[in-house]
């Protein structure tokens, strides 16, 4: 996706396109120490260590700093719609006196991401999916459609957003791709997401998975 006002590292904000990477790199718990604090936890360290070093130069030259939101959802207010997600992800309040914010390379998807992702099947059912809180997006429930029109409804894995104690969101593939709470130290299917940097140039595709877009700094 194509985002605005995202910050790097030094205080400049742009205009950055964000990705997710397809396959899985392995499954792996968010943190294993059960904690929810990003800034410290596990995964955190290697997908911004071993992981980011196990990467061509050229795929390093086009990602850059970014500032994470890390605001924590209380469980109380917990699954919320696509729309209230997105905006609490972004506020300061946080458990335990969490960092709300992070500057780094590499991190996860949040929850909204996934919801904002669904097309539905028709402009009337994606304005339902937007209203209609995630974890009711399951086979099992009224509202099927939100994720079966969802490219990100691949596999269960874990989202960046922590929630209050020792939770963190992903999507279960056990039911059907709703998003629920999960523990921190539980093993989940990992997939990195990042900023490209704000001087890419995309030279060639459609963005679709037969004809991908072909990128450049040139």
């Amino acid at each position: 996706g194509s985002f605005n006002n995202i910050v790097d590292g030094e205080g400049n904000s742009a205009t950055r396109l964000k990705i997710i990477r397809n396959q899985s790199i392995g499954n792996l718990p968010w943190d294993s120490a059960g904690n929810n604090n990003w800034k410290n936890a596990s995964l955190n360290n290697y997908l911004n260590t071993a992981y980011y070093e196990s990467l061509t130069q050229e795929s390093k030259q086009i990602i850059d700093n970014s500032l994470w939101n890390l605001g924590s959802i209380n469980l109380s207010n917990s699954y919320l719609n696509p729309i209230s997600s997105y905006n609490v992800e972004r506020e300061t309040t946080t458990y335990n006196e969490n960092p709300a914010t992070w500057i780094g390379k590499i991190a996860l998807i949040y929850p909204s991401d996934y919801g904002l992702s669904t097309s539905g099947e028709s402009i009337e059912q994606k304005n339902t999916c937007l209203q209609i809180t995630m974890n009711n997006w399951s086979s099992s429930g009224s509202y099927p459609f939100c994720y079966k029109n969802s490219w990100l409804a691949l596999s269960n894995f874990y989202f960046i957003t922590p929630v209050e104690k020792r939770y963190i969101y992903f999507i279960s593939l056990n039911s059907n791709f709703a998003v629920r709470a999960e523990n921190a130290e539980h093993i989940r299917i990992i997939k990195p997401s990042l900023y490209l940097t704000k001087n890419i140039k995309i030279i060639s595709g459609t963005g679709t998975s037969t004809d991908p877009f072909q990128l450049s700094l040139n």
